[in-house]
């Protein structure tokens, strides 16, 4: 028998390897344009309807419909951040949001009848469901700037003595929100700031 080893033989096993690492590459790119396009199947569809995030712990129809709701809510507040920026919330900081609140819970009160009816406004199911989205969205950016991630947004910003922000504060209750904002914005262009260590409002 020839003990030489026919030259088939050596190159055979290289040519399986070979035959096998283009088998894991189609493979793995097959794979991997799959999961590529699941994905982004996935994130159309959360995008166009947040219900496909429904997780079926009470009743579907509810979750889904809150999960919609919650998407209008972020529509609406994305457009509006984009028109107005992050800067026109964080220079009222917590209070200039709770200042907003009131003013959208007044109006609430208008609207259902709480506590009267002004009867230059006009009801609607949609002013009063827009009404609750509204106080739903300045919620969420108090809560975003109490937590410190609102861009140039501090909780220091509502902290301070009982002497000029409390006067300042109740006197902007009793004015309209488009008031209230013309005297917000005069007194962050003035600059005023507050040194919270020593409770002292100077002018920078």
């Amino acid at each position: 028998m020839n003990d030489v080893i026919h030259p088939i033989l050596l190159v055979l096993p290289w040519f399986l390897i070979a035959i096998m690492a283009v088998v894991y590459y189609l493979s793995w790119t097959m794979c991997t344009d799959y999961l590529r396009n699941i994905t982004k199947k996935v994130v159309e569809a959360v995008r166009k309807d947040w219900s496909v995030l429904s997780i079926g712990v009470t009743d579907p129809k509810l979750e889904a419909a809150w999960l919609r709701t919650a998407q209008m809510m972020f529509v609406s507040f994305a457009h509006k951040n984009h028109d107005y920026g992050a800067s026109n919330i964080s220079s009222g900081g917590v209070r200039g949001v709770a200042v907003r609140l009131g003013d959208k819970v007044s109006r609430l009160w208008q609207l259902t009848g709480v506590r009267g009816r002004d009867s230059s406004a006009k009801v609607t199911a949609e002013s009063v469901a827009d009404t609750f989205l509204d106080l739903t969205n300045y919620g969420i950016v108090g809560f975003l700037i109490s937590t410190g991630a609102w861009p140039g947004g501090s909780i220091s910003q509502s902290v301070g003595s009982k002497a000029i922000a409390e006067i300042i504060i109740d006197a902007l209750d009793d004015l309209e929100e488009e008031t209230q904002d013309e005297i917000l914005a005069a007194i962050y262009t003035a600059k005023i700031a507050k040194d919270i260590s020593g409770h002292n409002y100077t002018v920078v």
